[in-house]
C-alpha cells in the first residue's frame, strides 16, 4: 500500500454487511462494513467486541486457511491430511509428520500455557486478552450460524478439521509466529536430531537465509522527500499468498482508542503493517539471527549425556506421541539438540549442539503489534519498541505526520557482543559467525549463558541502544537486506555480526563503502 500521512480523514466507499456480526449471547457487538472490494471495516466499542467482529469477518473470508493453521499448531496434520504429505510455508515444504512431532513437543511442554499467564509485557496485556476472547467468540459464532457443512469454500466444507476454537489455539498461533525465524526454521533440524547410531538425518529442511529470497521492500519518505504530503510510506511486502503467511486486509476502529488500517498475519487480531492517523509502518525480513547454538562436550561412551562445569548431566528425553507414531527429542540446559549438517552442527560421539531460541519465550510480540497500532509518532513508536521488545524477526520502516522517516532492526536479537564471543565462543565460532551470523557457544560452562543487557526487556537479548536505527527527514528504506545502508547518504556500522553483514551491496558483494 502507498500511504500518505495527512490530516484529512481517509475516504472509503462502504457497503453495509449483513447484520450478523452481533454475538448471540449479547456479550459482544461489532459493526462490520466492507469496501466494494470486500475489505472488512470493523468498528466496536471495546477490544472484546473488536476481536469478535474481526474474527467473524475473517471467518467469512478465510475459514479454511485458519482452520488449517489450528490443525498445525495442535499437531493434527497427520490425522487429517496424512503423515506422508507436506504443506507449504515461508521456508518451503514441511512434512506433516515432522510438523506434528514439533508442535506436540510444544504442547506437551505446556510452554504456551505458562507464557500466557505471565505479567505484561511478557504475557498478553489486558487489551490483547480481551481481543483474543472476542476473537474466539466471533469465530465460533460464525461456525454456529453458518454450519460446517455450509461453508462457502469447498476446500474445507464439511471437513472434520474445521472446529470451534479455544483461547489456547490463538495463543499457540502467536507462539508459532514468534518461532518463524528460529525454532520454526529449524523444525526438521530438531526432529532429525538423533544420537550416533540412530536414524540417519533427513535433508536439512528450510533454508536459514530465506529473507532475501522473499524480496520485500519498504520506503519511508520524510518531509524533505515528500511532495504535497507530510510523509509517505511504500509497503511492498512479498509473503506468498498460498501459505499461512498470506496477508489479510482490514480496518480496526474503537472510537477514541484505535483507528488502524492495513494488513494482518493470519489469525492475529491486530494490524501488522499499515497506518493510523499519525503513523504509517511496514516491515521487511531482518538479516539478524534470533538464536544461538551451544556446543556440548559429550560424556565418554554416552552421547546422550554432556559435561557441565565438570559434572555429567544426562539429556532429558521427551517422547511425543501423535497419530503418525512417536518421536524422542533430546533436551538440555540450553535447549533442544539440533542436527544441521549444512551449518556443521552434527551429532558425533564427542560433541553435539543445542538450540538457544530467543523467541521461544517471546510472548511480547502481540503486545508489541497492538502497541504500535496506537503509536502517534516515530518517537512514540520507538519508545513502545524499547519498552516491549517483542518484534520477533523483522525490520521496521516508519513515517509519521511530523515528517520523520525511521528505519530500525528493533527486534529480538541474541546478545552476542564481541567480548562475550571471545570469552565463550568455540573453535568454529569465527567461521560460522562470519559466514552466517550464527554464534556457537561453549555449552560446558554455565557462565556462558547469554548475558543480560541492563537496557533489554528480557535476558539474553540486545538492548535498544545496541540495535541499528536511524531517524531522518528525507527517507529510509530496506529490502530484506543488511541494516547497514538505510539511506544512500548514511552507513550504520560497528554492530555485532549476529545482526547481519556490513559493507555489502544488494548483490551480496563486499564493497568498501563510506562512513
Amino acid at each position: 500500500m502507498r500511504s500518505s500521512i495527512a490530516a484529512a480523514p481517509l475516504a472509503v466507499l462502504l457497503v453495509t454487511a449483513p447484520a450478523s456480526a452481533a454475538a448471540t449471547d449479547g456479550r459482544y457487538t461489532a459493526e462490520i462494513r466492507r469496501t466494494e472490494g470486500g475489505m472488512p471495516h470493523i468498528k466496536a466499542r471495546d477490544f472484546g467486541s473488536l476481536g469478535f467482529g474481526y474474527a467473524y469477518a475473517y471467518a467469512e473470508d478465510q475459514a479454511c486457511r485458519f482452520a488449517d493453521i489450528v490443525a498445525t499448531v495442535n499437531a493434527q496434520r497427520s490425522r487429517y491430511f496424512g503423515p506422508d504429505a507436506s504443506f507449504g510455508d515461508l521456508g518451503g515444504q514441511t512434512s506433516n509428520r515432522a510438523s506434528d512431532f514439533f508442535y506436540q513437543r510444544i504442547k506437551d511442554s505446556r510452554v504456551v500455557e505458562r507464557l500466557r499467564q505471565r505479567r505484561y509485557p511478557h504475557g498478553p496485556g489486558k487489551d490483547v486478552r480481551a481481543t483474543v476472547r472476542g476473537f474466539a467468540a466471533g469465530w465460533n459464532a460464525y461456525l454456529r450460524r453458518t454450519g460446517r457443512d455450509n461453508l462457502p469454500d469447498p476446500r474445507c466444507r464439511g471437513a472434520a478439521w474445521v472446529r470451534p476454537i479455544r483461547l489456547i489455539d490463538l495463543y499457540r498461533r502467536f507462539h508459532q509466529l514468534a518461532l518463524r525465524a528460529s525454532g520454526g526454521a529449524l523444525l526438521e533440524a530438531m526432529v532429525n536430531a538423533a544420537p550416533p547410531g540412530g536414524a540417519s538425518p533427513a535433508a536439512a529442511g528450510k533454508a536459514l537465509d530465506d529473507g532475501g529470497a522473499m524480496g520485500s521492500n519498504g520506503y519511508a519518505i520524510g518531509a524533505r522527500g515528500a511532495r504535497d504530503a507530510k510523509a509517505l510510506l511504500l509497503s511492498n511486502t512479498h509473503f506468498p499468498s498460498g501459505t499461512d503467511a498470506r496477508w489479510y486486509e482490514l480496518h480496526l476502529k474503537i472510537p477514541g482508542k484505535l483507528n488502524a488500517i492495513g494488513a494482518a498475519l493470519q489469525g492475529v487480531p491486530v494490524v501488522n503493517l499499515g497506518f493510523n492517523r499519525h503513523v504509517a509502518w511496514t516491515h521487511t525480513v531482518s538479516t539478524a539471527r534470533r538464536f544461538a547454538a551451544y556446543e556440548l562436550k559429550l560424556a565418554p561412551g554416552d552421547p546422550t549425556s554432556y559435561v557441565l562445569d565438570g559434572a555429567i548431566v544426562p539429556m532429558r528425553r521427551r517422547t511425543v506421541r501423535v497419530g503418525a507414531g512417536s518421536h524422542t527429542f533430546y533436551e538440555t540446559r540450553w535447549g533442544p539438540v539440533v542436527v544441521r549438517p549444512d551449518a556443521t552442527l552434527n551429532w558425533t560421539s564427542e560433541t553435539t549442539y543445542a538450540l538457544a531460541d530467543l523467541n521461544a519465550d517471546n510472548f511480547r510480540l502481540t503486545n508489541q503489534w497492538a502497541a504500535w497500532n496506537r503509536s502517534d509518532s516515530v518517537g512514540d513508536w520507538r519508545r513502545r519498541a524499547a519498552r516491549i521488545q517483542g518484534n520477533p524477526w523483522v525490520n521496521s520502516i516508519v513515517a509519521d505526520d511530523r515528517g520523520n522517516a525511521y528505519y530500525g532492526d528493533d527486534g529480538v536479537v541474541p546478545n552476542l557482543e564481541p567480548p562475550f564471543l571471545e570469552r565463550c565462543g568455540v573453535a568454529k565460532t569465527p567461521g560460522l559467525m562470519s559466514a552466517a551470523g550464527i554464534g556457537v557457544l561453549d555449552g560446558s560452562r554455565k557462565s556462558c549463558g547469554l548475558p543480560r543487557d541492563p537496557e533489554a526487556a528480557a535476558r539474553g537479548i540486545l538492548g535498544p541502544r545496541s540495535l541499528p536505527q536511524t531517524v531522518r527527514r528525507d527517507y529510509t528504506f530496506n529490502s530484506n537486506d543488511s541494516f547497514w545502508l538505510p539511506n544512500a547518504d548514511q552507513r550504520l556500522t560497528g554492530f555485532p555480526r549476529v545482526l547481519g553483514e556490513e559493507k555489502v551491496n544488494l548483490l551480496r558483494k563486499r564493497v568498501t563503502g563510506r562512513r
